[in-house]
């Protein structure tokens, strides 16, 4: 059964390199990992056998698991950490696992999640300029400190952070939405919120908002380095060709979309809070449906590896087969 799979895996990805075959099947889904009462909030790629894992547990506490690939395709899974701080994002980059969460909370880790140091002072943010001080929802790693940042309090407040140039240290444009999601490419940021979504390069100094506005906007990504996507709680699907900043309505099935991400074959999934999952094998030209039928409410979605994983509120990490998706 494993060698028949794993043949069909590889003629699918035979005909996407090729042809781009275009197959309408069922989507299958396969559960790789399994949580036991951790509702997971986000997933961290650390090389092709292993990712990070975080989430909240029973007590309300945030839980950081590693998981390894096994030689017979099953996943070992580790306990690394437990916290009372509420923890939202993770981010593996050049060997440093670093921790985004509530109150400009930042940890940094050496060794993939046991011990970890606290980053940043924003204590005088915090007695003189609460404003500034919101739940960190995104980090971007860059020459090994957080180079930006997404954090909201509400729907209609939030901030976006960014590393002044003439301080060397951290700045914040205060936002009047929450920010939601956030995706970098050469250094410039695009922030997806609620009612807009905003522009920042060199290095956040220069910041403007998209021609886009009236949503809820709840994630952005792109692929290809071609094409931005991003999805409305409306139902509504964008896309736009990098730095181009004009933007096209490519769906709109009209129920709440929570997270999309894109692959490098022209794949693009979108979920939310039903049980559909829309899929576009053209670079979002085209959409299809499929049901969801695991059952649990997906809270993330991550590429590793050019594949799609999604992460459930019940602790369980499902891989999107790609011979499915084409």
């Amino acid at each position: 059964m494993k060698t028949s799979v794993l043949h069909t895996f590889f003629i699918g990805l035979m005909c996407v390199a090729s042809i781009g075959c275009q197959k309408k099947e069922k989507l299958y889904y396969n559960p790789v990992v399994s949580l036991d009462k951790v509702s997971i909030k986000d997933i961290a790629p650390v090389d092709t056998n292993k990712f990070l894992v975080l989430g909240f547990d029973t007590d309300d506490h945030s839980v950081v698991y590693l998981c390894t690939k096994n030689n017979d395709g099953t996943y070992s899974k580790s306990k690394r950490w437990s916290n009372r701080v509420h923890f939202n994002t993770i981010e593996f980059v050049n060997g440093t696992t670093w921790l985004g969460g509530d109150t400009l909370a930042i940890r940094s880790s050496a060794d993939t999640g046991r011990n970890w140091t606290k980053y940043g002072d924003f204590s005088d943010w915090k007695e003189n300029w609460p404003s500034e001080i919101s739940d960190l929802r995104k980090l971007y790693i860059k020459n090994d400190v957080p180079y930006y940042a997404i954090g909201t309090d509400d729907l209609l407040s939030g901030n976006f952070y960014w590393i002044n140039p003439n301080w060397g240290a951290w700045a914040s444009t205060q936002l009047k939405y929450g920010a939601n999601s956030m995706v970098v490419y050469n250094d410039s940021a695009y922030v997806a919120g609620y009612g807009s979504i905003l522009f920042a390069a060199e290095g956040g100094k220069a910041q403007s908002l998209e021609d886009i506005g009236g949503e809820n906007f709840t994630d952005i990504t792109f692929a290809n380095t071609n094409y931005l996507y991003t999805c409305a709680y409306s139902g509504k699907i964008y896309r736009s060709e990098l730095f181009s900043h004009s933007w096209q309505k490519t769906f709109d099935q009209g129920e709440q979309l929570l997270h999309i991400a894109a692959d490098d074959h022209g794949n693009v999934v979108a979920v939310g809070e039903s049980k559909t999952v829309l899929i576009s094998n053209d670079n979002g030209e085209t959409w299809r449906e499929d049901s969801y039928s695991e059952g649990n409410k997906i809270s993330c979605m991550k590429i590793i590896q050019n594949e799609f994983y999604i992460g459930t509120e019940k602790g369980t990490i499902i891989k999107l087969n790609n011979v499915s998706l084409e």
